[in-house]
């Protein structure tokens, strides 16, 4: 494996269990969720509410992200590897949220001991439909 890729997967690691998920940063998720929510509204208006509409909105957004990831990767890589190093580090560092998850996880299920309601306002701090 490319010892670059071993010290940023450890520096996006230790990150993670560190800071947790910092909500006063620019977020990869929800730069992620805000195109979401963006093009769902554009393709439901263009083709419909349907499965197609769905796969599409899915396909590119992963391909819009990732044509993203590779596009700064590489610029990052051709001005020095180590901002490469550092960017990718970000980038696990931010799409992991392992620390948050388990915090938030734990919150649920103390909920669970008072009331559904309680546990649905905490699931909603997971995820982001409905939890209603």
């Amino acid at each position: 494996m490319d010892p670059y890729a071993i010290i940023a997967y450890t520096m996006g690691i230790a990150l993670d269990f560190t800071f947790g998920d910092p909500r006063n940063m620019p977020h990869i998720v929800r730069a992620i969720g805000f195109m979401i929510n963006k093009g769902e509204s554009i393709v439901t208006s263009l083709i419909g509410r349907s499965v197609f509409s769905g796969i599409l909105l899915w396909i590119g957004v992963i391909a819009f992200s990732v044509i993203c990831y590779l596009l700064l990767s590489h610029l990052f890589f051709t001005v020095d590897p180590w901002l490469k190093v550092v960017f990718d580090a970000l980038v696990i560092f931010q799409c992991i949220a392992f620390k948050d998850l388990v915090k938030h996880v734990r919150a649920v299920k103390q909920a669970l001991n008072k009331s559904i309601t309680k546990a649905r306002k905490r699931v909603s701090w997971i995820s982001g439909r409905d939890t209603e």
